[in-house]
């Protein structure tokens, strides 16, 4: 296994953490938008491809993944990864990689990773967060994007 994940070597406190079930899955931009503390993880295995050791220290683990079929590919294998080192994931986000309708085949993979996380969300293509220097505040997102993300935030 790699090297263990910030959260393990300093014992943050409480708030929620996120991990990218790859590289480029969205987990530092949701890592913005949600409300401190949120800790972002970086991605669930090494440049080896290898799994890394995560430790949460009791919080919420957040799991990103890009709504493609091997963003939920990669999903898939991370949720594994995590279930060997006895952590559940609270909360698996999959990120739209553009606008229009969803690859119908991550559609169906991603149906088969229901049960296997507390809840799966999706979030929807923003075309403001393509174009910033930053990720907006919360507030500053569709409103039908606050309504979903809000609950969770809150228990956090």
């Amino acid at each position: 296994m790699a090297e263990p994940s910030p959260p393990a070597e300093t014992g943050w406190g409480h708030g929620a953490v996120v991990l990218g079930a790859h590289g480029g899955s969205g987990a530092s931009t949701l890592t913005y938008l949600l409300p401190d503390p949120t800790y972002d993880l970086g991605p669930a295995t090494d440049t080896q491809g290898n799994a890394r050791t995560v430790t949460t220290h009791g919080r919420p683990l957040v799991l990103t993944a890009r709504y493609n079929v091997p963003g939920v590919m990669a999903a898939s294998r991370a949720i594994n990864g995590l279930r060997e080192q006895n952590l559940s994931v609270e909360c698996l986000v999959v990120v739209a990689d553009g606008a229009g309708p969803d690859p119908r085949e991550a559609k169906v993979r991603l149906r088969m990773l229901e049960g296997h996380t507390g809840a799966i969300l999706r979030l929807s293509f923003i075309p403001a967060l393509r174009g910033m220097p930053e990720a907006p505040d919360l507030g500053d997102l569709p409103a039908v994007f606050q309504m979903r993300y809000r609950p969770f935030a809150s228990t956090s």
